[in-house]
């Protein structure tokens, strides 16, 4: 094989490389709940004002009776989101602009104490008032022991859901998701306690597919590649 022949493959390679590593998305929005947009532990009904790692938004909590909100560690880093006193229908919210994206995916880390809530789904809303579930968006958690060093990337405690169905929710100036309390089970199988926590950590919304250019590239290296060894064989 010519050396003109293995750079160019090696180009084409190297591009193709770099559009596998696009597709896997653009970060659009992401919470870490990381200084310096750690939220104030807080009790009451409602936590927000929650700023995003990544990205522009807002996150918030609401439940129907009082709750102790906390950072307690998160998977793999300081700082989650927890509260106490669950019922069916309380939720955590995030919103934010998915404006120039796309065949979005959102990625979360969740876990609850044995007596905390096991069961969620995800619903989303493109006017903040009206909500609908998203197809598939039910999970369920388990005590999954957050802790600062360790960060566990299997499921659970991480949950992938993909929205690239979801044309309504793509290229809009606001757009909000939240993560549901569906059922009143807790982990241990019993019924949710007062004093169960449930917390939530690197809440990521993401773009699924890769750049029109960087698609354009790898053609542009592998029809080089190609006509190079047409005309040498």
């Amino acid at each position: 094989m010519g050396r003109n022949k293995k750079a160019l493959l090696g180009l084409a390679g190297g591009l193709w490389l770099a559009g596998a590593t696009a597709a896997q998305g653009a970060v659009v929005v992401q919470w870490t709940f990381e200084a310096p947009n750690t939220p104030a532990d807080t009790s009451g009904t409602t936590i927000t004002g929650i700023n995003p790692a990544v990205g522009t938004g807002t996150a918030s909590g609401v439940h129907a009776a009082s709750s102790a909100y906390s950072t307690p560690a998160g998977n793999g880093s300081t700082e989650s989101l927890s509260s106490t006193v669950w019922a069916v229908g309380d939720y955590y919210q995030f919103n934010f602009s998915t404006t120039g994206f796309t065949d979005l995916v959102l990625s979360l880390d969740a876990t609850s104490s044995n007596t905390g809530p096991r069961d969620f789904k995800v619903a989303y809303s493109v006017d903040g008032t009206n909500f609908t579930d998203v197809p598939g968006g039910t999970y369920s958690v388990v005590n999954s022991s957050f802790a600062t060093t360790t960060e566990q990337t299997t499921t659970p405690p991480r949950f992938s859901f993909d929205l690239s169905a979801l044309d309504v929710i793509e290229n809009q100036a606001s757009v909000t998701l939240r993560l549901i309390d569906n059922s009143t089970t807790a982990v241990n199988g019993g019924t949710v306690a007062g004093t169960g926590t449930s917390r939530i950590d690197n809440v990521t919304v993401s773009n699924s597919v890769p750049e029109p250019g960087t698609l354009g590239l790898v053609g542009l290296g592998l029809a080089m590649a190609g006509s190079r060894r047409r005309r040498r064989a």
